[in-house]
């Protein structure tokens, strides 16, 4: 019997690295894709539409994931976004944004995961967060993204404080810079060996995905 893991956010280099590291192991994988060209099922691999960003749609992507899949026993949530600006610069919208890609996108689909796994008595939930999330002091030229990146860390220990007796235990990843196509890319100047492998990250994740709930008494992982 499959386990099945869900997973947003597959389609950026982190994303294709973790859903690899899951069809490795044989996992059932409910995947979220935004545009029309979805619904397929291949492999072990289905396709639901969804925008994260809509709490209803969300709902309803959990809903589907579970109803075709079975019990859902992992989440990996990967949708996210990154924005540059300081203090002064840093607008009302800018926030909304940041709060919406980073923080809202990851509470609409942990709110329902986490009630069908506390229902289900089992689950493992991952979260991305991030090292200015993790300490805001260093994230004084990205405003709103580590203000929204910060909620993540409160999230996992909200959902921790009210699933850890059910075994439902949430994660939090924090990489530091990817060494994805895109960031090379976008900093081609930069050193890349000081960057951490999508895959190395897929690994822990897939660890977090699987460790029992005595070996994540403190489950967040710096990965920086």
């Amino acid at each position: 019997m499959y386990k099945t893991v869900l997973l947003t956010g597959a389609s950026g280099g982190l994303g294709q690295a973790v859903l690899n590291k899951f069809l490795s192991a044989d996992y059932r994988i409910a995947v979220s894709r935004h545009d029309e060209t979805t619904g397929n099922s291949a492999g072990n691999i289905l396709e639901i539409q969804a925008d994260l960003t809509s709490e209803k749609s969300a709902g309803l992507f959990v809903q589907k994931a579970a109803a075709d899949c079975g019990i859902i026993s992992a989440a990996v949530l990967m949708v996210g976004g990154f924005a540059m600006g300081n203090i002064r610069e840093t607008s009302e919208s800018d926030i909304e944004k940041m709060f919406r890609l980073n923080f809202l996108t990851t509470w609409f689909t942990a709110q329902n995961v986490f009630l069908h796994m506390k229902e289900k008595g089992y689950g493992r939930i991952v979260l991305i967060g991030s090292k200015p999330g993790q300490q805001p002091e260093s994230g004084s030229d990205m405003v709103a993204y580590t203000l929204s990146k910060a909620q993540i860390f409160a999230l996992a220990e909200l959902l921790n404080g009210s699933g850890y007796a059910s075994d439902v235990v949430t994660s939090v990843i924090v990489p530091g810079t990817i060494d994805t196509m895109a960031n090379r890319k976008a900093m081609p100047d930069a050193d890349f060996s000081k960057w951490v492998k999508p895959e190395k990250i897929a690994d822990t994740i897939f660890y977090a995905c699987n460790a029992s709930k005595s070996e994540l008494k403190d489950p967040v992982f710096n990965m920086y």
